[in-house]
Parts: structure tokens; sequence; C-alpha cells
């Protein structure tokens, strides 16, 4: 709660304090939850068009296993699997009570790019909504924008440096509030 000139807000934030990891049950917390066909909705993110094609015409969850693990057997091997599998649970703490971690704009991008160098996120300042900005300097100093409409935690992507990636134009306007600021007829 904020209380500023004699006007109060108030934020409710869910907190999820358990997740069912692996499909049909389990405790989520063995390893077995975050390798294999689990993880194969997250693998989709990294998937060309043609390779999306043949996962989506996969029979059986040995045929996904198989899948996964021929994936990166040719993308480098054990490393890469683990960094992308160490991303795909950092990409759970934005996880919302509708959406799992990688289904949102935040997790989605984590995934793919890994960890911003940098966050800048403002949640409480007068005159803009709460939104987050993450620079990545390595590489080609991309940097993603995502924005919290209604207060909820539920963030979405509206402007990104790199091409093919959701990006609005008017993304400065899209931070500020309605009736922020007023232009004149």
């Amino acid at each position: 709660v904020l209380v500023a000139s004699g006007d109060t807000l108030s934020r409710r934030k869910p907190v999820i304090l358990s997740r069912m990891l692996a499909e049909g049950g389990g405790d989520g917390g063995g390893s077995e939850a975050f390798s294999g066909p689990a993880r194969i909705d997250e693998l989709k993110l990294l998937l060309t068009p043609g390779e999306m094609s043949l996962i989506n015409r996969l029979g059986s969850p040995e045929a996904g296993e198989q899948f996964y693990a021929d994936y990166w057997s040719v993308r480098g091997g054990d490393r890469e699997r683990e960094v992308f599998e160490s991303r795909c649970e950092g990409a759970e703490r934005f996880s919302t009570a509708f959406q799992q971690g990688f289904e949102t704009s935040r997790g989605r991008v984590y995934i793919i790019y890994g960890p911003p160098d940098d966050i800048e996120s403002i949640t409480l300042e007068t005159g803009m909504l709460p939104h987050e900005i993450w620079r990545y300097y390595t590489g080609g100093g991309e940097t993603f924008v995502f924005l919290d409409r209604d207060g909820t935690g539920s963030y979405e992507q509206i402007y990104s440096t790199v091409g093919g990636e959701a990006s609005y134009e008017n993304w400065q306007e899209m931070i500020m509030p309605v009736g922020a600021y007023s232009e004149s007829w």
C-alpha cells in the first residue's frame, strides 16, 4: 500500500507456492521433470519452421524424447542442453496464475536470449505504468521493454531492438497511464 497526499494505492499480487512440473502429477522436485519431453513446449521457442512441422507430427512420448535428444546432439550436446534447461528453470519465475513461465513474454525472451545484463524495473512511479527494460550489452546490444498494463504482474513485450520481435513505435506513450498527458485540439 502506498499513501501520498491523501491518495491511497494498493496492489495485490498472487503468490504461487508450488507448481506441478511433470505432466500427470508428481511433486516437481525430481530432475526428471526438467528433461526430455517435459521441455518440448519450451524447445518450440527455438525451432525453425521445418523443425516445428516435424515436432508437431510426433506421435508418441518416445518420439518426443528421441527428437529432444537428437536436437541437442547436433547443437553442442549436453552443455547447450544444460544451458537451455537452466534458462527454462529461470523462466519459471515469470509464471502467472494463468501462464507458465515460458508462455509469458519475459519468460520467452529469457529462454531465447538468456538472462539480461541489466534490468530497469519501474513498479510504482508517478506518471508511468509498471514496466521493465531489459538490456543485453553483449552481442548486438539488444533491448526489450515489457509493460504491465493492468497492474497484475502480467508483463507483455511492447518494444525490442531485435528485428522480428514485437515492437511498437509508440512504446514510450504506452507506459504512460491514460490521461497522463493531454493533447490540444
